[in-house]
């Protein structure tokens, strides 16, 4: 490289999945496209124009030293430039392709999907698009109807964690189980807020250990944390 050439401008996509609860149970979706074809894991897609067709529409508030509340940054961007709230982009992919027969939002109601969290994010390059990245949104919810009717395009099945092969889980979904099985677990005591509407559920005792994928950039903090203990077992070969 002569050192003269154009620096290759990366656009960023923001992309939101829903890890579904239902029935206290994980559930994954079968990607019907690519990339991953075939894999199992959480349901989502891109974010799109802010909307008032929205059933949580609410932006995410933080409380800084001294208790002072504030708009997340996530969110607050989002408003900036016009965009959905990722949280919403979640549920909205979700319904969208697990009840494709309904009208996504005139025939949901906010009951339908509680305990709404933002799990974190993970930084993924998109696989022969240059200079694309996304930034990868997991969100956690209980899911509280199921009249579902998959969308024959994008998802070709829809099933309890418990009836995987962990080998077909994609990627970004292991990295994020991970993170869930540490922060779920009471005997290491980092419990969130957010996630105590699910502690009745123990969703750790429903996440196999097995060993990460290859490392990416993540906001979320237990996803390589205590990597032997709680993420690698000798014993799997995946």
């Amino acid at each position: 490289m002569s050192g003269t050439e154009p620096a290759l401008e990366i656009k960023i996509r923001k992309v939101g999945f829903l890890l579904p609860i239902i029935n206290g149970k994980i559930y994954l979706g079968q990607r019907g496209t690519e990339p991953f074809k075939g894999y199992y894991g959480a349901i989502g897609g891109k974010a799109e124009p802010a909307s008032e067709r929205a059933i949580h529409n609410q932006p995410q508030v933080i409380y800084k030293p001294g208790n002072h509340p504030d708009i997340s940054l996530t969110d607050r961007l989002a408003q900036e430039e016009g965009r959905e709230l990722i949280s919403e982009t979640s549920i909205r992919e979700f319904c969208e392709e697990i009840f494709s027969e309904l009208k996504f939002p005139e025939e949901f109601r906010k009951e339908d999907i509680t305990d709404v969290y933002k799990l974190g994010f993970i930084t993924d390059i998109v696989p022969n698009i240059p200079g694309v990245e996304n930034d990868c949104y997991f969100h956690i919810a209980h899911v509280n109807r199921t009249d579902f009717s998959l969308s024959p395009r994008e998802v070709t099945d829809f099933r309890e964690l418990s009836k995987i092969d962990p080998r077909k889980i994609f990627p970004l979904t292991r990295i994020t189980l991970n993170h869930l099985q540490y922060a779920m677990n009471p005997s290491k005591g980092v419990m969130f807020d957010g996630l105590i509407p699910y502690e009745k559920d123990e969703l750790h005792k429903q996440i196999k250990r097995w060993k990460n994928p290859e490392r990416k950039f993540t906001a979320m903090m237990w996803a390589y944390t205590d990597t032997k203990a709680s993420s690698y077992n000798k014993n799997n070969k995946f």
